[in-house]
């Protein structure tokens, strides 16, 4: 059973399983030692077109308004339903939720969109940082 810590102590050792960051983004930082969690709502979507064509030649005529929170500031998106099967790597996404959002992203090369952890619900993802694999489990 766990009990609070009196105040004024702190934790050093843990587990957090999975279904902690399902609703956010966990950021490593090895280098330093250090983590953050935020809560973004990117693990709804299977898959978000960063390109408005792409949206709109994916999207279906369901799509909906979602207003999301992005480093503070409103972003207006759409929701649609994912009904092309999208292959990343060896996965088939089938299927899911589509999100579209108005902001700019640029990494430097060109991306088409970012996969989202939806797909991937009930799977275990590897990810192989020093050989840049990754694989799904199911």
């Amino acid at each position: 059973m766990a009990q609070p810590l009196p105040e004024g102590d702190q934790c050093h050792a843990g587990t957090v399983g999975n279904g902690f960051f399902e609703s956010g983004s966990l950021t490593l930082d090895l280098q330093r030692a250090r983590f953050t969690y935020s809560d973004t709502g990117a693990a709804l979507f299977s898959f978000a077109p960063l390109q408005p064509a792409l949206y709109a030649a994916l999207r279906t005529s369901d799509s909906a308004p979602l207003k999301v929170s992005s480093w503070g500031n409103e972003v207006g998106c759409e929701t649609s339903r994912l009904t092309t099967a999208l292959r990343v790597g060896g996965y088939r996404l089938n299927g899911g939720v589509l999100g579209y959002c108005k902001m700019g992203v640029d990494i430097g090369v060109p991306l088409a969109g970012i996969v989202g952890l939806a797909g991937f619900a009930g799977q275990t993802i590897i990810i192989d940082y020093p050989s840049r694999k990754w694989k799904v489990t199911r």
